[in-house]
């Protein structure tokens, strides 16, 4: 119910009290249906039943409800005002209606005698017999009303889930105004009174101006600020300077918004994009590149420009689990050993289960390392090798510092590369068998050509000799036709392990085919050469006890015959022509007595040679 009647409604009514009414329902004499039919708005007069005498067109709505009984508050304004004779206000609320798709509806009603009352007949109070309503449509109010409610309610809503918050500053660039929700983590009591250029990230120098005491408009400026809890927050800020009347700039007044979530979100999409492309060039490096040496170096140089690392070495394990180095990068002068490797593979030794789980850290010689295990097949590899450019423990690194971009990033490759080592592995012991004798492991022929051309070219670098030694076995054929081949292949070995146990680390030994062997004795001159071709045919005389056979008194005795040829820095002499000096007088001690050795003379002497039986 309202608060008092509408003013028309009153006056009316006062006038028709006044007058004394007429009969036949005139009033202030005039027709009381002629002001209905008249009056702009929804108008009824009705018994005090309920039963509608007359009704203006407006009143199309009231008369049916009235019909269908769903007018009960229309029947209570009745009652009130047959029992009293006063006015009386209420009003009525009509649902939208599907069918006739009329809109919902409110009206305030006022209820008004149509006449004095009659005379009591043996009640305590007269009765009014006819009762007129006038309404007012108050549907647009209503929906005014509730549209302004439900936007307060929205705006309360926002206000408490939104991250915004507004504020104003002093020509000190002091907070004189903060929202009462408060900001980062400060209650806004809190952040009364402090400058705003003390919070933000100084981390990070910026080029962007503090917006907080901007003297000209800004929109939607990021800058980066530091919470309650010292943590860096992300804010967008909008602002307008102040000025007073005489043009005087006061501050500056705005909203700033918290968007350190989307931001770390962007912030992560970004990184793991650009991880995208990191990873990739870096496996495209080791698997696009015929190159295995090139490849390794690529991929070590794009992991440390992308890790931020001083130094990446990306190491493989050999036959005897010992690390080599396939790949390098370093910032400064690359070296030949490192020592940290010795420490890595004890390491390794001590918690391999768990290297090949997670990453390891390690401090040797004030250098922090960080070891990722590459496996292929289930099996450890290799590692990937990465020094932290600053003295920064990799154990106590933060999310985005260089430590954890570093263990990402090659953990995120480390799959790839432990395949590129295992190829790589799979290609050396394809080389190493090409390049060895099946039956007695050491080098082939054209391994050790190969291999010897080079050693030939660096004595003249190095202006020291060496000596080309040409060994053939002596009556190995009735051996074969004896004792068979297998019992042959058997003294083939243990010969082979003869030359193994007397050569130094350096020297060339290979099987040239059949029953023919050579070496090349490094820094050796025809003294040191004559020596160990003695040894070698000292040696060679346990031959058949050593392969397991007794030849009889008749049959000839199994030795070895060497033709040796002197490499000499001071006589230019091609490797053919050395070889050929070597052949040559190995054939010459066979002539001339089996079991011996003779030096071939230099390129510019005769080439008779000098004959040692052994």
């Amino acid at each position: 119910m309202g608060d008092q009647p509408p003013i028309l409604s009153a006056a009316f009514w006062r006038r028709t009290m006044a007058s004394g009414g007429a009969e036949g329902g005139e009033v202030y004499g005039i027709d009381v249906r002629t002001e209905i039919a008249a009056y702009p708005g929804p108008a009824m007069l009705l018994e005090s039943g309920g039963k509608v005498l007359f009704a203006n067109t407006e009143a199309g709505r009231l008369v049916n409800a009235l019909a269908a009984g769903e007018a009960q508050d229309i029947r209570v304004l009745l009652a009130s005002v047959a029992a009293t004779g006063r006015p009386a206000l209420g009003q009525i609320y009509l649902a939208a209606d599907t069918v006739t798709a009329e809109a919902q509806a409110l009206y305030y009603l006022t209820a008004l005698a149509a006449g004095h009352p009659a005379p009591p007949s043996g009640s305590a109070r007269p009765t009014v017999q006819q009762v007129m309503i006038l309404g007012r449509d108050g549907s647009a109010e209503y929906a005014m009303r509730n549209a302004l409610i439900a936007s307060r309610d929205l705006y309360r809503d926002l206000s408490r889930c939104s991250s915004d918050f507004s504020w104003q500053t002093d020509d000190n660039g002091a907070f004189t105004f903060v929202s009462a929700k408060g900001a980062l983590g400060y209650s806004a009591q809190a952040l009364n009174g402090r400058r705003s250029q003390d919070m933000f990230d100084t981390a990070e120098p910026s080029s962007i101006e503090n917006p907080f005491i901007s003297r000209t408009p800004v929109e939607n400026v990021e800058v980066r600020l530091r919470d309650a809890k010292g943590e860096t927050r992300y804010c967008r800020v909008d602002a307008l300077p102040v000025y007073d009347r005489n043009n005087k700039w006061l501050g500056a007044r705005g909203v700033s918004s918290d968007f350190t979530v989307a931001k770390r979100q962007q912030l992560a999409l970004e990184f793991m994009q650009q991880r995208e492309l990191q990873v990739r060039a870096i496996v495209d490096a080791v698997h696009n590149n015929l190159d295995r040496v090139l490849a390794f170096n690529e991929a070590a140089g794009l992991l440390s420009g992308a890790a931020g690392a001083s130094l990446c070495l990306i190491l493989g394990l050999d036959a005897k689990r010992r690390l080599r180095v396939l790949g390098e990068s370093a910032s400064g002068d690359k070296q030949e050993n490192y020592p940290v490797l010795t420490r890595i593979e004890l390491e390794m030794l001590e918690t391999r289960a768990r290297l090949e789980s997670e990453t390891l850290n390690l401090t040797d010689s004030g250098h922090a390392y960080q070891i990722t295990a590459t496996t292929y097949a289930g099996a450890l590899n290799g590692v990937i090798l990465l020094q932290n450019p600053s003295e920064e423990n990799f154990e106590t690194s933060k999310p985005d510092t260089p430590g954890m971009v570093m263990r990402s990033l090659s953990r995120a490759v480390a799959g790839n590369i432990g395949m590129a080592i295992a190829h790589d592995n799979q290609m050396r012991q394809l080389a190493e068998l090409s390049r060895t004798d099946d039956l007695t492991g050491l080098m082939n022929r054209r391994a050790f050509m190969e291999d010897l051309h080079l050693r030939h070219r660096h004595i003249y670098r190095v202006s020291r000799s060496g000596a080309l030694l040409y060994i053939d076995l002596d009556n190995f054929k009735p051996v074969n036709d004896r004792f068979g081949h297998a019992a042959g292949d058997q003294v083939l070995k243990e010969f082979s392990n003869i030359l193994r146990e007397h050569s130094r680390i350096g020297d060339l030994c290979a099987r040239l085919g059949g029953d023919e062997f050579a070496i090349w004795l490094e820094d050796t001159d025809a003294e040191g050469a004559a020596v160990k071709a003695r040894h070698l045919i000292e040696a060679a005389k346990s031959l058949p006890r050593l392969a397991g056979i007794q030849p009889p008194p008749d049959m000839p005795k199994l030795c070895i015959s060497i033709g040796i040829a002197i490499a000499d820095p001071n006589f230019s002499e091609q490797l053919q022509q050395l070889i050929c000096r070597a052949d040559e007088v190995m054939y010459q001690a066979k002539r001339k007595g089996k079991g011996s050795l003779i030096i071939a003379e230099p390129p510019c002497a005769a080439a008779s040679g000098t004959s040692i039986k052994g």
